[in-house]
């Protein structure tokens, strides 16, 4: 139980209505996943991590502070780099899991993505896709593991998102239906 605020906190001798409130006043999914259709926020891309004015923040933030020029070029050599690496391929590891090869996914993913939102260049789009691309291929995203589906969900989301203009509506199809 995490409490904030500016007065003292005690906690209760009877916790059954915090526990009542906690446990089983929460909305549905049905009901959620409803009232974020209805919000605005469902049709808007960038929304994961931020959105549109964050990404325009930071690209202002950049021209007038050295640390966040010095990021972006970093960001961008890596991106660079890895437009020259082969696509990630389904690889799983010595523990017999695919974490290493989701995680690497995610690195590509989010490095990519990332150079794309900060200079609009079609080339960290189109790789980002192709890496997308390789794990909607994937025979498998190694269900036996808890850490494996959240990891490759994560790295997928964060693309979608992120070079969601940049897709046509049969690229959005194939994630939507790898995820």
């Amino acid at each position: 139980l995490v409490v904030i605020g500016n007065g003292a906190f005690s906690a209760p001798s009877d916790t059954s209505a915090l526990n009542a409130f906690a446990f089983s006043l929460r909305p549905t999914p049905e009901q959620i996943a409803a009232a974020y259709r209805a919000s605005d926020k469902c049709r808007q891309h960038p929304r994961i991590m931020a959105n549109q004015s964050d990404f325009d923040r930071i690209i202002d933030e950049y021209e007038s502070n050295s640390g966040m020029k010095n990021l972006r070029k970093i960001i961008l050599e890596d991106a660079d780099w890895l437009l020259d690496m082969p696509v990630q391929e389904y690889k799983i590891d010595k523990s017999s899991e695919l974490l290493g090869t989701a995680r690497s996914m995610a690195g590509k993913i989010n490095t990519l993505a990332m150079a794309y939102r900060l200079t609009g260049e079609a080339k960290y789009a189109e790789r980002t896709w192709a890496e997308i691309k390789s794990a909607a291929e994937f025979p498998d995203w190694y269900p036996q593991g808890h850490l494996c589906p959240a990891e490759m969900a994560y790295a997928v989301a964060t693309g979608y998102d992120w070079i969601y203009d940049a897709l046509t509506d049969e690229q959005r199809g194939i994630i939507e239906e790898a995820m």
